[in-house]
């Protein structure tokens, strides 16, 4: 039984694809103040190796544990299960070894760049972005003696998630030292009060000329309607935020043409964009709408519509002659069957309809539903 977890944590170990190059400029600085230790240097000796930067422990972590994947795949074909026994307690003890040396050394690396007043804490994020954006958190964090850094994990590579929880355990622990208990807390409410202080210019000028407004990821509980105020607005990103519904201050933007309301708290589709008759794009995806009414005909001028990512169960009949409509996405809802008004919707261009509740390899009526789809709009891209 206790050939199971090793198998599973090996498989962890070496299943991740190359680090990404680019990432190692957060490592640059090499670190040579490395204490002497004996099991340290018997280790760089054995496998020529010289641990003195974050990078280099990287490279590492990936080069020990293939040839331990090596070893163990080689030795395993090799022996009985009652051989195998005693040559895994061998590998798993050189396995808990590596990791102790990496600890080690990350662990002189945390406290020389908190000797130096450049003390990090490292979050994930694919391509480098993790959710925290913007100069302004350094104002913040730096009070608490730290600034964020993001690093790539887009394959959430083993020694890469490793390295940096190894990390930031000892950066909280210098941290708690000198801040207290608590003091993440506080940095936590400092950093939201900031993040929805949201002012939005609407002198002579900005309402004049503003064509196009940004507001995401703000984490607003309120609908922010001083924005309507720029009643010239062709386009607006209004996403990433908790709020429930859309203030009826939205009708005052009679110019709209493209609307972005992705990524919010909506429960029921905003009736005010009913009277936005210029609109050519309206994004509702990953929110909780169930429904869509059947006057959404009002929006003639409608080319695009995402419903993506709601918990919609049928979609109204008057979608029929929305014959401007070009492209529609319901992607991710909760459709039991394939809506009945698609196979009058000749002239889509674009329809995407998969990741719904059912399985579509596994469901006939689904498949017969389909194709009978694709035969009723022959002109159609399905997805």
């Amino acid at each position: 039984m206790k050939t199971i977890p090793l198998i599973i944590l090996l498989l962890i170990l070496f299943s991740c694809s190359p680090y990404p190059k680019k990432t190692y400029k957060l490592y640059r600085k090499e670190y040579t103040g490395c204490t002497h230790n004996t099991a340290v240097d018997s280790i760089e000796k054995k496998y020529n190796i010289q641990l003195n930067s974050l990078a280099n422990i990287e490279k590492t972590g990936e080069k020990l544990t293939d040839e331990l994947y090596s070893q163990y795949d080689s030795i395993r074909m090799s022996l009985t299960d009652g051989e195998w026994f005693d040559r895994e307690s061998e590998i798993e003890y050189e396995v808990t070894k590596i990791d102790s040396l990496l600890g080690k050394r990350i662990n002189e690396i945390v406290k020389k760049q908190y000797g130096n007043k450049t003390g990090l804490i490292l979050t994930l994020g694919g391509n480098g972005y993790c959710g925290i954006e913007g100069k302004w958190y350094d104002d913040l964090t730096l009070k608490y003696g730290f600034k964020y850094k993001t690093i790539l994990c887009s394959d959430m590579i083993f020694y890469e998630y490793n390295m940096a929880a190894m990390y930031n355990n000892c950066a909280k622990k210098h941290l708690d030292s000198i801040n207290g208990k608590g003091w993440e807390q506080k940095l936590e409410d400092e950093i939201l009060e900031k993040k929805r202080d949201v002012k939005i210019k609407t002198n002579f000028i900005s309402v004049l000329k503003r064509r196009e407004y940004h507001i995401s990821n703000k984490e607003l509980l309120v609908f922010p309607k001083e924005v309507t105020k720029l009643k010239n607005l062709k386009i607006l990103y209004i996403t990433g935020n908790y709020f429930t519904e859309v203030d009826v201050s939205l009708a005052n933007l009679k110019k709209m043409k493209r609307l972005y309301l992705y990524s919010n708290k909506l429960d029921n589709f905003p009736k005010v964009v009913l009277e936005l008759s210029k609109l050519e794009w309206l994004f509702l995806n990953n929110n909780q709408i169930e429904f869509i009414p059947e006057n959404i005909t009002t929006l003639n001028k409608l080319a695009k519509l995402d419903l993506s990512n709601n918990k919609l169960t049928d979609l109204p009949k008057s979608l029929s002659n929305m014959k401007s409509l070009k492209d529609i996405d319901i992607t991710g809802n909760d459709f039991s069957e394939i809506p009945e008004v698609l196979y009058d919707m000749t002239f889509l261009e674009k329809l995407r309809i998969g990741c719904n509740k059912y399985e579509w390899k596994d469901n006939k009526k689904i498949q017969n539903q389909l194709t009978l789809l694709k035969k009723a709009l022959p002109y159609t891209k399905i997805y």
